[in-house]
């Protein structure tokens, strides 16, 4: 892994914020969080994407641009991870104020832990977890 992210993880994981990172994996999601659950909580707390639009209506200002809950193969329950990509460095910091080491709300469990994704912008998130999850559905 890149030695970078590994040392913005830990700046992250002692409550140091986002070191400018807009890609965060959000870890500890419980596991029957569903993916429009886990938007649900994330738009509730201010954050809008293009997957919180409604038809024909398009968010002028998104706070993220990619969002991505990992599911098990049969789709019952989820890996507990997500990603996000925010449109810009200051987003993903209020992200991780609101989120990091809190529980989510409705939920019981573990608190969160918001933290740098390996890859960092949309396309590197898209490419990869786009073709992966078209992988798992042809095995």
């Amino acid at each position: 892994k890149n030695t970078n992210i590994l040392r913005r993880r830990q700046v992250a994981l002692a409550g140091g914020g986002m070191s400018g990172c807009t890609s965060v994996m959000i870890g500890r999601v419980p596991r029957r969080c569903m993916p429009m659950e886990l938007l649900s909580a994330i738009h509730k707390a201010g954050f809008v994407g293009w997957s919180s639009m409604a038809a024909n209506s398009f968010p002028s200002d998104p706070s993220y641009d990619y969002f991505y809950l990992a599911m098990d193969a049969r789709g019952r329950a989820n890996r507990r991870i997500a990603f996000l990509n925010f449109t810009t460095p200051e987003a993903a910091e209020h992200f991780y104020a609101t989120f990091h080491n809190t529980m989510l709300p409705g939920w019981g469990g573990e608190p969160l832990v918001v933290m740098p994704a390996d890859l960092q912008g949309f396309v590197a998130n898209a490419a990869k977890w786009v073709n992966l999850g078209v992988q798992e559905k042809e095995q």
